[in-house]
């Protein structure tokens, strides 16, 4: 990385530094994520005595204790079976053909008892022979009868269902279902052996159907919930399989690193830091040549999520994201504020376990407070937007719980509502107490410090006015000139106006060398010594400036102005003289007139430059007028821009021309025509004509006046 000096900061980023940065960064989150998805590690074993308490960190499925409810439901689902009515049929059929046969043979007179019962055998063979001899002396009456009584027996039979493993029980209910018929005792024998012979299972087994009965019971069963918060084992309980079971599901049992969670935490690091970068490269370029706010973006991110860390173990609501939020909408860019804003609530909702509740909270609170201090004015106003970030809680809460349809007589809602409030005063009092520590460390200059600088009771300003009060009055009257013209092309117009009242506080050290601190009839110092030593003089306000802002430890970017207002312009009016008045005028060079410079390098210190001259210009005309203050003000920018004192900045002709008709209209107001009152009639002052008491060196129309 660029060795640390007194002017790092202030140095572009080199490529090297920013990858740098952005591996340390995802190193630091890589640790930080990984840390906060571990869960707390501890030893026990089955039969041990827990001398802990345990809570679950986050909501589980007990696993085990729901698959034995799905089991249990499972087993209470009988097997599908489907009733065939052939078999039925066929039953009846072979039945009632063997007791119509019976009952033919019973009906001829001409056949004995036993000529019956062996003509039966004949054709019927399978029975028992005393069965058969006791049938056969039947009447004709009995075995239609016993006929009835077979059928109608195989009929309830069938329609009851017969199982292929409930056969035989169904068979032992045929014996006792003749025994209390009606059938005689001859035939009784006959009819168990007739029915018991030819019954068959009629109920075929649906797997199918049974399985998919099974599974809906399965499905049904509502998974067993440990709840975040709800205990697993307590101080003194015997640890059982089943709490090294929750334990091991909870990643809590100290096994070593989880490859998981190992895996996460680095794709989160990983993405955090191309999300920022993809961001900083396409839409904020000029600040990723920044180093000073690549590493304020890369300590404000990381610290605020390891505070958010902490805190939500107490409650997520009070992740201080808004804090982050206004700390780099204030030091950074107010549009990567906002993108930070999302990219740690969703940190945040990752480590809080994806609860939406607090991720949408957060990202409500972190884009109020980017939008609470981008027109900050003072430190007070930090204060304002606390309140205005912890109403910004209570109402995103509030509409969340109404579009789930929470119910408010819970208390845990109201102390959420009341965590969102205190949130957004705590991020204040964080915001308040850190901008100090970034302001000192990373020599950044805010909203807020700016408008400290501007109080004239700042130690430079007021000596400025005490010792130096017309450059005092000069350098307000630039500064309402340059705020003007660079909130009219976008610029940071408060920058302006504080860089535009130092920009000559150098001239403090020698003060009546310049003309607008020269009172009444005083003379004129620069008429009794040689141009090049006036030129010394003059010139020198710009070193001393610099010198004195750095004594007095004003930000880099306000010694800019003092540097920069110059450029590297020539202070003509002694150039000239020289010119005019040297015996050796061929030895007398340009660059011994200049300004040592550098050129402005921003358009903030552009505009301050051509405010400094345009001011002194129009100053020193005798008699103003709107058309001689619109040809001054366009023939200085265009003397600017062909003199290359803007190249190094990024204003546009465009620019020049809004900048210009900005120039005239504050003039005009500033300059306007006066009333002539009678005592002062023929009275009126005459324009200074003193040359070579101003270093801009401009010489408009007939005033020779420099400034």
């Amino acid at each position: 990385m660029t060795k640390l000096n007194k002017s790092f900061f202030a140095k572009p980023i080199s490529i090297d530094s920013r990858k740098v940065v952005a591996v340390i960064s995802a190193l630091l989150l890589f640790v930080f994520f990984l840390y906060s998805f571990t869960p707390r590690q501890v030893s026990l074993a089955v039969g041990q005595v827990s001398d802990v308490s345990i809570k679950a960190p986050r909501e589980l499925v007990d696993r085990e204790e729901t698959e034995r409810l799905r089991q249990a439901a499972v087993a209470e689902v009988k097997e599908v079976y489907d009733s065939d009515p052939r078999v039925g049929e066929v039953v009846e059929q072979e039945v009632s053909s063997v007791l119509a046969a019976l009952a033919e043979l019973a009906g001829d007179d001409e056949l004995g008892p036993e000529e019956r019962a062996e003509a039966f055998q004949q054709a019927h063979a399978g029975f028992a022979e005393e069965a058969v001899l006791l049938a056969a002396s039947a009447s004709p009456e009995e075995v239609e009868l016993a006929h009835h009584v077979a059928g109608d027996i195989v009929d309830r039979l069938m329609q009851v269902g017969i199982k292929p493993d409930a056969l035989e029980i169904r068979r032992e209910d045929v014996r006792q279902m003749v025994v209390n018929s009606e059938v005689t005792e001859s035939l009784r024998a006959l009819v168990i052996s007739l029915i018991e012979d030819r019954l068959q299972p009629n109920m075929v087994y649906n797997e199918e159907e049974t399985e998919h009965r099974r599974q809906v019971a399965a499905d049904n069963v509502e998974p067993v919930l440990i709840l975040k918060g709800q205990y697993i084992i307590r101080d003194g309980e015997i640890v059982t399989e089943q709490h090294i079971f929750l334990l091991q599901e909870l990643g809590m049992l100290r096994t070593g690193l989880d490859a998981r969670l190992v895996a996460a935490a680095a794709l989160m690091s990983l993405g955090t830091v191309l999300y920022h970068g993809i961001h900083l490269h396409y839409l904020k370029p000029r600040v990723l040549q920044d180093e000073s706010k690549i590493i304020i973006l890369a300590v404000v991110y990381i610290g605020i999520l390891v505070i958010s860390g902490v805190v939500q173990h107490v409650s997520g609501y009070l992740a201080p994201i808004a804090a982050g939020t206004m700390l780099l909408a204030t030091m950074v860019d107010p549009t990567i504020a906002l993108a930070s804003g999302v990219g740690l609530s969703l940190s945040l909702g990752a480590v809080a376990g994806g609860e939406f509740r607090v991720m949408a909270m957060a990202i409500i609170g972190g884009m109020a407070g980017v939008f609470a201090v981008c027109r900050l004015g003072n430190r007070y106003g930090l204060m304002r937007a606390g309140f205005v970030v912890a109403a910004a809680n209570v109402a995103g809460l509030f509409t969340l719980s109404l579009i789930l349809g929470t119910s408010f007589d819970r208390l845990d809602i109201w102390r959420d509502h009341t965590w969102g409030a205190i949130n957004g005063l705590v991020s204040t009092i964080l915001t308040i107490g850190s901008l100090p520590f970034f302001e000192g460390v990373f020599k950044i200059i805010t909203p807020m410090k700016l408008v400290e600088l501007a109080n004239p009771n700042q130690p430079l300003l007021h000596r400025l006015l005490l010792e130096a009060p017309g450059t005092y009055y000069h350098s307000v009257l630039v500064g309402n000139l340059a705020e003007a013209a660079v909130e009219a092309v976008g610029g940071d117009s408060l920058l302006a106006r504080v860089g535009a009242y130092y920009h000559d506080v150098g001239k403090c050290r020698r003060p009546y060398f310049f003309i607008e601190n020269q009172v009444g009839s005083q003379e004129n110092p620069h008429d009794r010594i040689a141009p090049g030593l006036s030129t010394l003089i003059i010139t020198s306000h710009v070193r001393d400036g610099v010198e004195m802002a750095e004594e007095a430890k004003l930000p880099q970017v306000v010694i800019d102005f003092i540097r920069e207002h110059h450029g590297t312009t020539v202070v003509s009016y002694f150039y000239n003289r020289a010119t005019e008045n040297g015996s050796h005028r061929e030895n007398i060079s340009e660059d011994d007139f200049r300004y040592d410079g550098p050129r402005p390098q921003r358009k903030e210190t552009a505009i301050v430059m051509l405010a400094d001259s345009v001011e002194a210009a129009v100053r020193s005309i005798s008699k103003t007028s709107p058309g001689r203050i619109e040809t001054l003000v366009k023939r200085i920018i265009k003397d600017r821009l062909n003199e290359n004192q803007l190249d190094k900045c990024d204003l546009t002709l465009q620019e020049l021309d809004v900048i210009g008709d900005t120039f005239i209209r504050v003039l005009g107001g500033i300059f306007h025509p006066r009333i002539e009152y009678p005592e002062a009639l023929g009275h009126e002052a005459e324009p200074s004509e003193a040359p070579g008491a101003d270093e801009e060196g401009e010489e408009q129309g007939d005033a020779g006046h420099c400034s």
